[in-house]
């Protein structure tokens, strides 16, 4: 006879098994069946397990069958388990994954937000936002979606051909990308020793390491010179007794140091060309990226030597794939944890700081490695916490320290690199402006906050530098560039978000000299005899966003007491532009070549107004390239008496208004959000 059933399952398989059976016959057959099938049990019967011998675990079994006993089975109920208690691991983990999810819910949010609402018929498949461009031309394509450089290639009535330029062709033969395939996919296996050819001598590299120390580690500020010293010289001196992640390092340092050399310098330091030399460091560090299996087994060290690679590689290679790598840098950053920042960890307050360093660098870098390419980007790397490293010198950290010492007041090595630092943190939380309601407080006194608070922190690593001392006067100069530009972008783009119907707001006289002060601060750099050891930084850092505004201005408003200083600053910055290009290694980025075009229409608009041409007439073609023969031969239909027109009391504007809209114009049209500003800097 089967068991009761529990009235609250009916028809339960998984009914308890009697703890007792009554006798039974030898055979085992003649047992009724139960009506409902029984579990096996998953224990020996009790006397089974007492006589310790196998139990068939039937029911019952035959063991007792045969010795006519009671077959007996424990209970099959399990006891219940008591709950285990949270640990703080597990608190992290779930609080991580929170984080992910909040980010993630933000992102979709803020992307539904400042979608352009967009009558029915705009939503049809295949069409694009305004405010986004793609370029095609074959199988190549480039994308863009950052306000203004949108806005001119959409006049372009030849796109295509942006992608294809007469320096691409002259140039194709010597291009080079920062980064093989190799490398990164490859094994050690692939680069053969009989490639290597010229080798580094010990003199040599302790050299390179003094000048890196001098040239390029005061402008970045990634490594610990005081323990990273240690492991230079000892991969210098026994190269077989480092792992491949170190090696990668050094001749990254190798590379960087080469970089900021001139021609003869590294000619009499390296004994061979810089070009050679360039390849050969470029060869081994990839060598040695291949050999650390760098996108499996990441390390600190790894990541440092491609920060260092990165930032180099900028002042003489102007693609994407600059951009594209960091990208892919924060990603490994991310898989070790540097987006968490040490203490929480269990790390040491010094590898702590290392790591901040690390990566509060490559998260400045992000953004600004966009802009030159027209992408509005800024880092969407998950729920960060780590901390802004401190505004210390290398000798006051020691591995051994049980804590941080405080920052100082006043300029250290890190002065500058917690610069961009603090700027890129700003740019974000001016982005997040946009994602708020409008309330009580106008946006305008947030951002001026904002602002104020961004130039308090920068004055406080500035004002004690000495400008007598060069790499002090750097980090002075740059600063005040950079915050000078910041305000710039974020005044005028909020006033516009403000006040979109107010036309011909952006192009006044106060604004073109702010972008002239930018501009001619960068050009003080650049001429500054005493910088030539950190001119690779300004190779690498174009200011084509201030440059595209003053060309802007020009064309728009080819008239004003401060346009002969304008036209001054953009000749020094094509020449200077020129100068970038001739020692590049890869064409030059699309937004140079769009500069270009849009300083030829600027230089027409001048023209004809010199020549007393028919502006409506001229502006007219202002969609067309103007090829070489155009700008020696200007439209000749005069209007006017050129020797009575004086320029004054005319609406520039509304005579262009058909072909360069105003500035307040290109963001009505786009529906430009604060979050662009990430991609100015």
């Amino acid at each position: 006879m089967s068991p009761p059933q529990d009235p609250s399952r009916p028809g339960s398989t998984d009914s308890p098994l009697p703890l007792t059976t009554p006798p039974a016959s030898t055979d085992r057959g003649l047992t009724p069946p139960s009506p409902h099938p029984r579990r096996k049990p998953d224990r020996s019967c009790v006397l089974c397990h007492r006589r310790k011998i196998r139990c068939d675990r039937q029911t019952p079994c035959l063991a007792c069958v045969r010795a006519r006993l009671t077959c007996t089975y424990p209970a099959s109920d399990k006891p219940v388990r008591r709950v285990r208690k949270a640990t703080i691991a597990d608190v992290a983990s779930r609080i991580s994954d929170l984080e992910k999810t909040i980010v993630a819910a933000s992102s979709i949010d803020q992307g539904n937000a400042t979608r352009r609402s967009l009558p029915p018929h705009a939503h049809e498949p295949g069409e694009i936002p305004s405010e986004e461009v793609l370029i095609r031309n074959g199988t190549s394509s480039q994308y863009f979606n950052e306000l203004l450089i949108s806005k001119v290639i959409e006049e372009d009535q030849d796109k295509s051909s942006l992608l294809h330029t007469p320096y691409s062709e002259t140039r194709e033969q010597d291009l080079d990308s920062p980064f093989s395939l190799m490398g990164l996919l490859s094994s050690p296996a692939v680069y053969d020793d009989k490639e290597r050819g010229w080798r580094l001598s010990r003199l040599s590299a302790t050299q390179l390491w003094h000048i890196f120390v001098q040239n390029v580690d005061a402008t970045i500020k990634i490594l610990h010179i005081p323990t990273d010293e240690v492991t230079i010289f000892t991969a210098i001196h026994q190269p077989e007794s480092v792992s491949s992640d170190v090696l990668a390092m050094v001749n990254a340092v190798y590379f960087a140091t080469t970089l900021t050399l001139e021609p003869e310098e590294a000619q009499h330091i390296l004994g061979v060309d810089k070009p050679n030399a360039l390849r050969t460091f470029k060869r081994e560090f990839q060598m040695h990226l291949a050999g650390a299996d760098m996108l499996e087994n990441p390390t600190v060290v790894l990541l440092q030597g491609l920060a260092i690679y990165l930032a180099s590689s900028r002042a003489y290679y102007h693609g994407r794939g600059i951009w594209i790598l960091n990208g892919l840098a924060l990603r490994m950053a991310h898989s070790i944890g540097l987006h968490r920042d040490g203490t929480k960890l269990g790390m040491s307050p010094f590898e702590s700081e290392v790591r901040r360093r690390l990566w509060w660098h490559f998260l400045a870098r992000d953004g600004r490695a966009a802009e030159d390419h027209g992408i509005d980007s800024w880092s969407t790397v998950p729920g960060y916490d780590t901390k802004m490293p401190l505004n210390v010198d290398d000798n006051e950290l020691r591995p051994d320290m049980k804590e941080l010492p405080p920052p100082h007041g006043g300029w250290t090595k890190m002065s500058l690199p917690l610069t961009c630092m603090e700027v890129a943190q700003t740019l974000q939380n001016m982005a997040n402006l946009s994602m708020t309601p409008s309330g009580t407080t106008p946006k305008e006194v947030i951002r001026s906050t904002m602002f104020s608070q961004l130039r308090s922190r920068v004055e406080h690593y500035i004002k004690p530098c000495n400008p007598v001392i060069p790499i002090q006067r750097m980090t002075m100069k740059t600063a005040l560039a950079m915050v000078h530009k910041i305000d710039f972008v974020t005044r005028q783009q909020l006033a516009i978000l403000e006040n979109p119907d107010k036309r011909n707001a952006f192009a006044t006289e106060a604004n073109l000299l702010s972008a002239l002060r930018c501009l001619e601060i960068h050009l003080e750099l650049w001429g500054d005899e005493l910088l030539g050891p950190y001119r690779w930084c300004m190779y690498g850092h174009p200011q084509y966003h201030m440059l595209l505004y003053v060309l802007w201005h020009l064309c728009v408003c080819p008239t004003g007491p401060t346009v002969e200083r304008a036209w001054a600053v953009v000749e020094k910055m094509f020449e200077l532009e020129q100068v970038r290009l001739s020692t590049a290694v890869s064409n030059p980025a699309l937004k140079s070549v769009i500069l270009k075009r849009l300083h030829k229409k600027a230089e027409m608009t001048r023209q004809s107004l010199i020549n007393g041409n028919d502006m409506t007439s001229s502006t007219s073609k202002m969609d067309e390239v103007p090829g070489d023969e155009e700008m020696q031969n200007p439209p000749q239909e005069v209007v006017m008496d050129v020797r009575r027109f004086d320029g004054e009391n005319v609406d520039w504007s509304n005579l262009m208004q058909n072909n360069m809209p105003d500035w307040n114009t290109l963001v009505e049209d786009l529906h430009l959000d604060l979050h662009d500003f990430s991609s100015y800097f």
